[in-house]
């Protein structure tokens, strides 16, 4: 994916490369869950859309310019005590999201 600036339909794909993808927009379709991996931060020109079925999960960073819309699943992890995922939406945003934090087995909570 390198800089480049595309449209992108993702069905499936692990983003768990040392790159800095830029998308003009991103649309994820229901199947195989979309991950972005910590340590990748993909930034949208556009709009990013999870359609029905569909299901994004970011322990990474996204930053969105346009539109962000949801009907599907869209689940931010944080993947240790000092390190989460996050969405950063400029324009517009519809639906529900997941976050899940991170929590240490040895602590009082």
């Amino acid at each position: 994916m390198g800089n480049s600036n595309f449209s992108q339909i993702l069905t499936g794909l692990i983003l768990a490369f040392s790159l800095h993808p830029l998308l003009a927009q991103m649309t994820v379709n229901s199947g195989p869950k979309v991950t972005v991996n910590s340590g990748i931060t993909v930034s949208i020109t556009g709009d990013l859309t999870v359609e029905a079925g569909g299901d994004l999960e970011l322990s990474g960073d996204m930053s969105v310019s346009g539109a962000f819309s949801n009907s599907g699943t869209l689940t931010i992890k944080s993947a240790s005590e000092i390190s989460s995922g996050s969405l950063i939406v400029s324009g517009s945003s519809t639906g529900n999201l997941i976050y899940q934090r991170y929590i240490t087995g040895s602590k009082w909570h």
